[in-house]
This record gives structure tokens, C-alpha cells and sequence, in this order.
């Protein structure tokens, strides 16, 4: 069965559903990139990767030293699942985190105006909340979220991150020591 979706393998294709299968091990960067139609995801058990560039060497895949959502800039999605059994991601509240919650994944655009992470969240990982930036033709949907909450212990907010059209306020606390390039929108986005 399948086992990997590339980088941009689904990009601005106008998805409507999502049937990921069991087999899948690899989701890409940007593997669903610009699918404004899509409302729900359901991540499978056996997803190991997602928005990693996999490279292949001798001794199999490892992880590259680039990340990106691969759901970036699907405007409509309200919720993730992920399976239960599933080793490396988990979903709290329909947003996916690592396993262990402490890395936030990915933010489903269209889920809320306002989302306070949960305590335990040490790192907001790069495009984790990025949706569209500029409207064009075959959308024009911008999410929805206006303010996002972070809750102390957060620690790294990676490039990215935070650049959501719309929004309006975040809240960031002291125990914050790093923050990448481009981690918040730019006024001419």
C-alpha cells in the first residue's frame, strides 16, 4: 500500500475529503498545501513523518533539517484526528501535537477565534498555525482565528510559526528564549 506522499504531491488540487490508509508513513512539506475545501483530517496509525523532507540515505529515511506543515494554508479545516494508536503524533481539542504534547503540529484554521495552547507545549513548530496569506482566486476563505494564548513553559516559537492571516494577538510568556524569522505575519503579507 502507500507509504509516503511527497512534498506537494496535493497541492491547490481542490480536495473536498481526505482518506488517508493505514499503510502511510511519510506525509511531506506542503504534501495538501492550498486545499481551502478540506474541513477534517484524520492523521492513520502508522504516520511516522509529517511535513518532514525525507531524505533518502543508505540505512533508510531521516529526518532533513526542514519542516513544514503539510496542511498549510487549507483554510477550512476545523479539526485533526489522529489515531490513538499512533506512536509519534496525538490530537488534543482537533490540533495535533507530538506524542508526548510538548511540540504543537499543526492548528486546523477554521477550528477557533481564540485558542489558549495547552500547558506542556515547549515548542510551536514552524508554519504550525500558517494559513493564506494573500486571497486568490480559488479561495476566499482566511481562517478564523484572531488571538492565540501561550501559556508559560512554552520556550522556542520556530519560524513561521505564528504567520496567520487575521491574526490579531498573542500573548507570549516570559519563559520564552527563542524566536525564529518570520515566526508572526508581516503587515504587507
Amino acid at each position: 500500500g502507500l507509504t509516503s506522499i511527497g512534498n506537494s504531491a496535493f497541492e491547490a488540487c481542490k480536495l473536498r475529503s481526505l482518506p488517508l490508509p493505514e499503510s502511510l508513513k511519510y506525509i511531506e512539506s506542503n504534501a495538501f498545501n492550498r486545499n481551502p475545501y478540506l474541513t477534517r483530517v484524520h492523521i492513520p496509525q502508522n504516520v511516522e513523518y509529517l511535513g518532514r523532507t525525507q531524505n533518502k540515505t543508505a540505512g533508510g529515511y531521516y529526518l532533513g533539517d526542514v519542516s513544514y506543515n503539510p496542511f498549510c494554508d487549507c483554510d477550512g479545516i476545523e479539526e485533526f484526528t489522529v489515531d490513538p494508536e499512533n506512536k509519534y503524533f496525538s490530537s488534543i481539542d482537533g490540533v495535533i501535537f507530538n506524542k508526548a504534547g510538548s511540540v504543537l503540529v499543526a492548528y486546523p484554521s477554521a477550528k477557533a477565534e481564540t485558542y489558549t495552547v495547552p500547558v506542556g507545549v515547549r515548542v510551536l513548530e514552524r508554519y504550525a498555525f500558517k494559513n493564506h496569506d494573500a486571497l486568490d482566486s480559488y479561495d476566499d476563505k482566511t481562517g478564523v482565528l484572531k488571538s492565540v494564548i501561550l501559556q508559560e513553559g512554552l520556550q522556542e516559537i520556530r519560524a513561521y510559526s505564528l504567520h496567520h492571516k487575521g491574526l490579531q494577538s498573542v500573548t507570549i510568556p516570559d519563559t520564552v528564549t527563542k524566536i525564529e524569522a518570520n515566526a508572526f505575519p508581516c503587515a504587507d503579507c
